[in-house]
């Protein structure tokens, strides 16, 4: 068990970060175009569309990394962790 512990630890936390801080940066992005459109919104508003997209983040990284915890484990982890880095345009 350490030692697939240990596997997940190298080789699939770092494509995990990357992949939330990829999503991250798209959500960011995504809301400071849509405040600009919106002009002014009010703290509700502000919570309502944070709590949303972070949300939105979660539910799509839920796939990507119950693959790569399996990837931990899985002969093919170099291959499911190339893909994961392919789809989603890490580097």
């Amino acid at each position: 068990m350490i030692a697939n512990q240990q596997t997940l630890d190298s080789e699939c936390v770092p494509t995990i970060v990357r992949l939330r801080d990829r999503l991250e940066t798209v959500r960011s992005c995504e809301i400071d175009r849509a405040r600009r459109r919106l002009r002014s919104l009010n703290a509700e508003q502000e919570m309502a569309i944070e709590s949303l997209t972070r949300s939105i983040i979660d539910e799509i990284l839920d796939g990507p990394m119950a693959a790569l915890a399996a990837a931990s484990v899985d002969e093919d982890r170099v291959a499911d962790i190339e893909i994961v880095h392919r789809i989603f345009g890490l580097s």
